[in-house]
């Protein structure tokens, strides 16, 4: 099934034909219904413009990291585009990391790693708020309680930080750095301060204001970086300060200036 819409039940699973930044089949499982779920059906694809960008920063030899990878699609994309690139990804929720490594394993993808991990700025165990099945975004499970999560459940994860999980060479080769942990971007990117003082990465993030931190203290995390604003829908630039048009859906990039 591919670039169909198809009305389904809740926790009806599909095997999906997606495709990466060059046109190339992804296979996907799929369960929803859900907002991720429902775009990937409907049109192959998820964020693509982000995907592209991310894409265009990926090298031969290089390291991906995908923090907050969902059912992985941007896994999925990046690590499909060379047998070369290391995509490393973090999923905490439990059953959508069974999803994740699923998706995984039905491309061939031997240049994933995935683990069942929170990722912030200290290690331990922490909170976790599951949204329930029959919610349309499941992707807002959260280490944040807020009150758009609606109904959940919680669970114990653990947490790791970038800086003290991956080894020396890694942390020198990391080329995209993408982080969707709904409200826990500031503490991801203060515990990977030695990636980005080795590898100078291209960094794409949310912001979710209802988490307390200001934007700009998660700017002053990236100094040397221009931050940009992408319109998740079309893929529309927009510097730092600019004005947004209405309904501007927002993500972050950041990319060096050495670059």
């Amino acid at each position: 099934m591919t670039g169909e819409s198809a009305a389904y039940q809740w926790g009806e699973e599909f095997l999906v034909l997606a495709h990466n930044s060059f046109g190339q089949m992804l296979k996907m499982f799929i369960s929803g219904p859900g907002i991720v779920e429902d775009y990937i059906m409907k049109t192959g694809r998820w964020e693509p413009h982000l995907a592209d960008l991310m894409s265009r920063f990926s090298k031969e030899g290089g390291v991906v990291l995908d923090v907050g990878a969902y059912i992985g699609y941007h896994t999925l994309n990046l690590a499909s585009l060379s047998p070369g690139i290391t995509c490393i990804c973090f999923e905490p929720h439990p059953a959508i990391y069974g999803t994740l490594t699923r998706n995984v394993a039905a491309n061939s993808l031997s240049n994933v790693q995935a683990y069942n991990y929170a990722v912030g700025d200290s290690q331990g165990t922490v909170s976790f708020y599951m949204q329930s099945k029959d919610n349309y975004n499941r992707a807002l499970s959260t280490i944040h309680y807020h009150h758009e999560i609606g109904s959940f459940e919680e669970t114990k994860v653990t947490s790791i930080t970038l800086n003290d999980f991956l080894n020396e060479d890694i942390k020198s080769r990391v080329n995209v750095l993408k982080i969707d942990t709904q409200g826990n971007e500031y503490q991801v990117l203060k515990g990977a301060s030695d990636i980005l003082h080795k590898s100078r990465p291209l960094i794409a993030f949310e912001y979710h204001p209802h988490c307390g931190v200001v934007l700009e203290d998660i700017v002053n995390l990236m100094p040397g970086y221009d931050i940009y604003k992408m319109d998740a829908l079309n893929g529309e630039l927009r510097k730092l300060h600019e004005p947004d048009p209405n309904n501007f859906a927002l993500d972050y990039v950041c990319i060096p200036r050495s670059l």
